[in-house]
């Protein structure tokens, strides 16, 4: 069942809290009714996947009391069925899964290009499956069970971890669009002059005349909108990194020539 309720807070402000809700099967512990058209997407969502039906329960209840918006699953089948890699929020999925291991599951997300925020819950902490889930790509590893303040607080930082890395793919994504508008032989003059080739050097590289170069590279200059050589340097970084962390390094200095989103917030209610 899908509850979408609107509250008036006491400074009458509309607040809408969309939850999604699973009845459980008749003798059984297994979640039902998750549909994709049932998770609201466009605020963070809590992927919360864990096989055990006492602690799944107990982590959605004290995540919703928190205001977080929470989609409960009873294994990874389930959670894959609906989850939409554009949905922003993280995923809390338990170590051991009976049809698939967190680490298998974050490997089949990799796998298809995606870099989701995830973290793992387990029953018995382990040093050494800690350091072999963060060498995956984990962005956390939580020992079961945690006092409700205390896995509020964890899920908070990794929706903003969440928000800071889909900033950073839309950047890149928008520079990658202004790189596509580039003719073959600009791509070819933009290439040279990132890697510290003056004009002089390009020209003769490319068997051009001076004032040819430098026309080329007014252009570049305007369809990438960049307003020096070092920021079309670290535009040239950003559409080449792979890595969040890299990406969100280099816009600390592109910006505001490229505006970016705040990151997505729980809804409280």
């Amino acid at each position: 069942m899908l509850i979408d309720s609107e509250l008036i807070d006491a400074k009458g402000l509309v607040l809408r809290n969309h939850v999604c809700w699973f009845a459980s099967c008749a003798g059984s512990s297994r979640p039902r009714g998750i549909r994709a058209e049932m998770i609201d997407h466009t605020v963070g969502t809590i992927f919360l996947v864990d096989d055990q039906e006492e602690t799944r329960k107990a982590n959605e209840q004290a995540l919703r009391n928190a205001g977080f918006n929470v989609a409960a699953f009873a294994n990874a089948a389930q959670f894959l069925e609906v989850y939409n890699p554009g949905a922003a929020g993280c995923i809390l999925c338990e170590f051991k899964l009976p049809d698939m291991g967190a680490l298998e599951l974050l490997r089949v997300l990799q796998a298809k290009e995606l870099e989701p925020t995830f973290m793992i819950l387990t029953r018995h902490c382990d040093v050494s499956n800690a350091v072999q889930s963060l060498k995956a790509g984990a962005f956390d590893f939580v020992e079961k069970p945690l006092e409700a303040e205390v896995l509020a607080n964890r899920v908070q930082v990794a929706l903003q971890e969440d928000g800071k890395r889909r900033r950073a793919r839309r950047v890149r994504g928008e520079i990658s669009d202004r790189h596509v508008r580039l003719t073959r032989r600009e791509r070819e003059v933009m290439k040279l002059m990132v890697s510290g080739k003056a004009s002089k050097e390009i020209a003769t590289y490319l068997e051009l005349s001076p004032r040819t170069v430098e026309s080329h590279r007014a252009r570049i200059m305007r369809k990438m909108e960049a307003n020096s050589l070092p920021e079309l340097v670290r535009y040239s970084v950003l559409m080449h990194s792979t890595c969040c962390n890299q990406i969100l390094k280099a816009m600390n200095e592109v910006e505001p020539a490229v505006q970016a989103a705040p990151a997505p917030q729980p809804v409280y209610v």
